[in-house]
């Protein structure tokens, strides 16, 4: 859709909903999208703007200037008027082509004004549209896209906390915290990539740890649990015209220049009990099925930790060998080729 949304003397507020004055920092006419100013001043309300993060908390229901107060909503619905031109001649106005449909979203665009275009640095729906000449903008719609939060001071918190208690009984399904169902449909080409959730995380200052995701799980009270894992990964049918299967892909980058100075590994499994773990690796099969074909599976014999081995010995002439660092000390065990 195309949204044509002008300023004053071309539509007409109809209806409100959660009336309450403010003052107002900057120049609005009647059906703004505003944002409440936290800096200081009281009352206070400024443009709404998605190229700010700055969202909409409630709409202008009359025009005013900077410092001016004024009567603000929560919700408001908003219609189109018409034009009179040179003798009387009556124009109407439009806010939606007439392709378009009752429900079709609204979004905050720039300078406190609705846009039929989802915006890219704030995403956030205020409205709908109701005709082709009305429309209803609430503060109460979904907000989605960036959450914008700096954490500063001497101590750790959240800028985002979603505190969920599971009090269910039920024998099956599932009961989660959080859950993001996502849909590719469309075709990627070259190095196009689908997330379901993505994670960017960029250090600046010190860190002692920093993990792009932290997971912790512990229980109370000794309850009956069948199996506990910190991750459980499944992946399902993936169809005939996949190149490659991982279940986990692990890839690091890691100039030269600020190489580790003590170690670097794809896992590092550590023992943090007074338990004894029975493996490092447990494998299963299912349905009569191997485990895995190859313990280990390597695309060359000449890098890595796999490597041609010297043919030393009497009762066998080893053909392969892997490198162990234990400690400080270098130690190979060595294998045979499959004939």
């Amino acid at each position: 859709m195309a949204l044509t949304y002008t300023d004053k003397n071309l539509k007409t507020i109809l209806h409100s909903w959660g009336r309450f004055r403010a003052t107002v920092s900057e120049a609005v006419q009647p059906g703004d999208a505003l944002n409440y100013l936290n800096t200081g001043a009281t009352n206070a309300v400024q443009l709404a703007d998605q190229s700010g993060s700055e969202k909409a908390d409630c709409f202008a229901c009359q025009e005013g200037a900077a410092g001016d107060t004024i009567w603000c909503a929560l919700a408001i619905e908003a219609k189109s008027a018409s034009t009179v031109g040179t003798g009387g001649v009556v124009t109407q106005v439009y806010f939606a082509a007439s392709t378009d449909f009752l429900g079709a979203p609204l979004y905050l665009g720039e300078e406190g004004k609705p846009s039929s275009t989802e915006g890219t640095t704030f995403r956030q729906v205020i409205g709908k549209v109701l005709a082709r000449d009305r429309i209803v903008l609430s503060a109460a719609q979904t907000s989605v896209g960036p959450i914008v939060e700096t954490i500063a001071g001497a101590t750790a918190v959240d800028a985002v906390r979603i505190a969920v208690t599971d009090a269910t009984t039920g024998a099956s399904g599932y009961a989660r915290g959080l859950y993001i169902s996502t849909t590719a449909s469309g075709t990627k080409t070259a190095s196009g990539e689908h997330n379901a959730l993505g994670i960017d995380v960029s250090v600046t200052g010190n860190t002692p740890y920093a993990y792009i995701q932290s997971l912790y799980l512990s229980t109370s009270g000794n309850p009956t649990i069948g199996l506990v894992s910190a991750i459980s990964i499944y992946l399902d049918n993936v169809g005939t015209a996949v190149a490659s299967v991982h279940l986990l892909d692990l890839q690091v980058a890691t100039p030269t220049a600020s190489a580790p100075s003590t170690r670097e590994a794809f896992i590092r499994c550590r023992n943090h009990g007074t338990g004894t773990p029975t493996s490092i690796f447990f494998l299963q099969a299912n349905n009569n099925a191997k485990a895995a074909t190859n313990f280990i599976e390597q695309d060359s014999v000449t890098v890595g930790p796999v490597a041609a081995a010297a043919n030393v010995g009497t009762d066998y002439t080893p053909t392969y060998k892997v490198r162990c660092l234990i400690g400080s000390t270098t130690f190979y065990l060595t294998g045979v080729a499959e004939s």
